[in-house]
C-alpha cells in the first residue's frame, strides 16, 4: 500500500548536468571577467584526464562558504550516451559519459593573449634560465631557443619569436589573418629560418615593432659594459632596467636577466616582463624586478640602475647593533657634482636586503623625490629620465662616496667644507646645468672623421681612467673662428655625448645650456694661443683641493708631487679658489698648463691636441693619489717634496 508523501522512485534526465566549481575569494574578480567576456572554460576529468572544451560559466553563487572561504560557480555540461542496450523484456539501460558526483578540474581563463604558440608542457625543455623546443629536420632534431611566457602542468605558452608572429604567419599560411590556422610545425619551421641578415626579415622586424626592443637591448648592453668598466658592478651583480613599449603600445619593463654578466649582455639576457604585474619574465629576470617595476612607475622615472657601489657602501657603513632603525646617516656629497645633482643620498637598512617587499616599498618611497638612494651594505639604486641619466646618477653617488673616503684619509674638516659648499650653492646651480641627453648623437663636424674619432677615443680613455664621472667634463679644440666642443666628454663605448661646433664668442643659448664650462673655455681661447682644453673632476684632485680650503685665504696653495714622475713633469700645480676670476685661470694655464679649482675640478691646456691635455690630467690624478696615500700612512709630506717645488 502506498502512503502519501512516500518516495517511489527518483526520475532524472542526465542529458544535461551542472558542473559545480569552487574557487577562493581571491579568484572572484577573474571569474567575473571570464563571465563578462564570455570566455570558454575547459575541464579535465579526474579519472582518465579527458579534456572537456567549450564550457561557459552560467552564474556565480551569492555567498561564500565560511569554513572553507570558497564560493561556488556553475557551468552547463551537455552529456552524451556512451552505451545503450535493452534486455529481453525491452527495458532500456543507458550509460552516461558524465555522472553526478564525478570530479573534474576546471581551467578558467583569466587573460587573453594574442598571437602566441601553445605547446604541451612536456615539449619545452629547460636548461637553467633558458628554454628550448626541438624541431624535426629530417632524421634529426634541432634545438630552438624560445621565450617562455607561461607554463602549467598541461601547457606551455611561448612568444611567437616575441615580435615575429605576424611575419611568420604571412610566410607559413599566407596571411596574418590566418595566424590561428598556423600549426606548431609550420611556426617552428619558418621561425628557424628567420635572420635579420635577410633584408626582408629585417624590414619586417622594423615594421613589426622590434625597434624599441632592439634599441633597448643595445642601450642596456652599453650601460652594462660601462658599469663593469667603472667598477660599479662585479661580473654578475646589479641590475639595469628601463621602460619600453611593445608592438601593442603597452608599457613593459626591459631588465637584465638574473645572474647575467654585465660586460657580456646579449639580447637573450634582456627580459621583458610586465610593468604592473608578475608574469613570466620574473622567473628569468633579476630577483629585484619588483623593485625596478615600482621605481619605473614613479613620475618621470623611465630607467633605473642598481650598482654595488664600493666606496658609497664603505662611507655609509656602521656597526650599530641589529636590527637597526631607519633612516641611517645619509651620504651627503661635498664634491661639486654630487652636491649639485644629488644633494643627498638617503640610506636605509633592511633585515632582508635583496628583493624583499619591505625593501621595495622603502626604495620606491625614497626615490619619489631623489635621484638615488642606498640600501646599507648593498648599494645604490638610481633613477633617471633615461638610462644614461640613471647611470649618471649612479656614477655620481660612487664618485661622491670616493671623495668622502679620500677626505677621511686626509683628515679634512668636513664641516668646514660643507659650510663653504652652502655658500657656493647659487653659483653651483648656475655653473653646473641639469643633466640632459637631448643633444646626444649630434655631431656638427661629421665631415672631419679624424677629429670625431679623436674625441671618441679620448672620451673613452677619460672614462676608463676615471678622470671624471660618466658624462661629465668637457674637451674642446679651437679652430679658425669656431670651437669644436664636446660636453659630456667622459663617455664609454656606444654612449657618446654631443659633439658641437660653436662660435668662439659667447652669450648664446649654448652657453646658457652648458654653463660655466663653456663660458670659461671661450674666454681662455679668446685670450690665449692655446689650441685644446679639457676640464674634468678626478676624485683624488678634488679631495686634495677641498682639504686645502683654509689655505686659499693665505695665497695660492699648491699640489706638490712626491712621486718621481710627477715631480719631474710638474714641480707644483696651483689650486685656485671657487669661481675664479677668468684672468687668474688664464694665467694659471699659461704658466702651468694645468690647474685645480676648488669645487671646480681640473683644467688642462694643450698647444696641439686634446691628447696632450689628458696627459696633464692623468699625471695630476696620480700626484694627488700618492699624496693622499702618504698622508694616510702618517708620513711627513714636507720632507718628501722636492726643493725646487718651493720656489716654482
Amino acid at each position: 500500500m502506498v502512503e502519501v508523501g512516500q518516495v517511489l522512485c527518483v526520475l532524472a534526465d542526465h542529458c544535461e548536468l551542472f558542473v559545480e566549481g569552487r574557487a577562493f575569494e581571491d579568484d572572484l574578480a577573474a571569474l567575473r571577467r571570464a563571465v563578462e567576456n564570455d570566455w570558454e572554460v575547459s575541464a579535465a576529468s579526474a579519472g582518465d584526464g579527458e579534456s572537456i572544451e567549450g564550457l561557459k560559466v552560467l552564474y556565480l553563487a551569492d555567498r561564500v562558504d565560511e569554513p572553507s572561504r570558497t564560493f561556488r560557480f556553475y557551468l552547463r555540461l551537455v552529456n552524451r550516451i556512451e552505451q545503450e542496450r535493452r534486455n529481453e523484456t525491452g527495458l532500456r539501460f543507458i550509460d552516461w559519459r558524465y555522472k553526478p558526483g564525478q570530479r573534474v578540474e576546471l581551467n578558467v581563463p583569466v587573460e587573453r593573449w594574442e598571437n602566441r604558440v601553445v605547446l604541451p608542457a612536456q615539449a619545452v625543455v629547460r636548461e637553467g634560465p633558458e628554454c628550448y623546443v626541438y624541431r624535426q629536420e629530417g632524421s634529426r632534431f634541432e634545438r630552438v631557443a624560445v621565450h617562455l611566457e607561461y607554463q602549467d602542468r598541461r601547457s606551455a605558452v611561448i612568444a611567437a619569436v616575441s615580435l615575429f608572429a605576424s611575419f611568420i604567419a604571412v610566410i607559413a599560411v599566407g596571411s596574418e589573418d590566418k595566424i590561428d590556422q598556423m600549426t606548431i610545425t609550420q611556426y617552428l619551421t619558418e621561425a628557424g629560418r628567420l635572420s635579420v641578415a635577410q633584408p626582408m626579415v629585417f624590414i619586417g622586424a622594423l615594421i613589426g615593432g622590434v625597434v624599441p626592443f632592439l634599441f633597448s637591448s643595445m642601450l642596456i648592453r652599453a650601460v652594462g659594459r660601462a658599469a663593469l668598466t667603472a667598477d660599479l658592478e662585479n661580473s654578475h651583480s646589479g641590475n639595469i632596467s628601463m621602460r619600453v613599449r611593445d608592438a601593442a603600445g603597452r608599457d613593459c619593463l626591459a631588465i637584465t636577466a638574473t645572474g647575467s654578466q654585465k660586460g657580456e649582455l646579449t639580447p637573450d639576457k634582456i627580459c621583458y616582463p610586465a610593468l604592473t604585474e608578475t608574469n613570466y619574465g620574473h622567473y628569468k629576470a633579476s630577483s629585484e624586478t619588483d623593485i625596478h617595476a615600482m621605481i619605473l612607475q614613479l613620475p618621470g622615472a623611465k630607467a633605473t640602475v642598481h650598482g654595488h657601489t664600493k666606496w658609497a657602501n664603505v662611507v655609509t657603513l656602521d656597526d650599530e647593533e641589529m636590527p637597526k632603525t631607519n633612516p641611517r646617516a645619509a651620504l651627503r656629497p661635498v664634491d661639486a657634482l654630487g652636491a649639485r645633482h644629488l644633494v643627498e643620498v638617503p640610506v636605509d637598512w633592511y633585515p632582508v636586503a635583496c628583493g624583499s617587499k619591505e625593501m621595495a616599498d622603502g626604495i620606491a618611497l625614497r626615490l619619489k623625490d631623489r635621484s638615488a638612494c642606498m640600501v646599507q651594505a648593498h648599494g645604490v639604486f638610481a633613477r633617471g629620465g633615461s638610462l644614461e641619466e640613471a647611470l649618471f646618477n649612479l656614477c655620481l653617488s660612487e664618485h661622491s662616496g670616493y671623495v668622502l673616503h679620500l677626505l677621511g684619509l686626509l683628515g679634512a674638516d668636513l664641516a668646514g667644507i660643507r659650510k663653504k659648499l652652502d655658500e657656493l650653492r647659487p653659483w653651483l646651480d648656475q655653473a653646473l646645468p641639469a643633466y640632459g641627453d637631448e643633444a646626444h648623437g649630434r655631431v656638427d663636424f661629421a665631415d672631419e672623421p679624424d677629429t670625431v674619432e679623436l674625441f671618441l677615443t679620448e672620451g673613452f680613455r677619460a672614462f676608463e681612467s676615471r678622470y671624471s664621472p660618466f658624462h661629465t667634463g668637457s674637451m674642446s679644440i679651437k679652430t679658425a673662428g669656431t670651437l669644436l666642443y664636446m660636453p659630456h666628454a667622459v663617455m664609454p663605448h656606444d654612449l657618446p655625448g654631443p659633439m658641437l661646433e660653436l662660435p668662439l664668442k659667447g652669450g648664446d643659448e649654448a652657453e646658457a645650456r652648458w654653463g660655466w664650462d663653456l663660458k670659461m673655455s671661450r674666454i681662455i681661447y679668446q685670450e690665449t694661443p692655446l689650441k685644446a682644453l679639457s676640464h674634468f673632476y678626478p676624485a683624488e684632485v678634488e679631495a686634495v683641493s677641498l682639504s686645502r680650503l683654509d689655505d686659499l685665504g693665505r695665497g695660492t696653495p699648491k699640489i706638490v708631487p712626491i712621486d718621481a714622475e710627477g715631480g719631474f713633469l710638474y714641480p707644483s700645480v696651483p689650486i685656485l679658489p671657487p669661481d675664479p676670476d677668468p684672468d687668474l685661470l688664464v694665467r694659471a694655464l699659461m704658466d702651468y698648463k694645468i690647474t685645480a679649482v676648488a669645487f671646480g675640478g681640473v683644467w688642462a691646456a694643450g698647444e696641439q691636441s686634446v691628447g696632450e691635455t689628458l696627459r696633464h690630467v692623468s699625471s695630476l690624478k696620480d700626484i694627488s693619489f700618492y699624496r693622499i696615500m702618504a698622508k694616510s700612512k702618517k708620513l711627513n709630506l714636507e720632507r718628501m717634496e722636492p726643493e725646487r717645488a718651493k720656489v716654482w
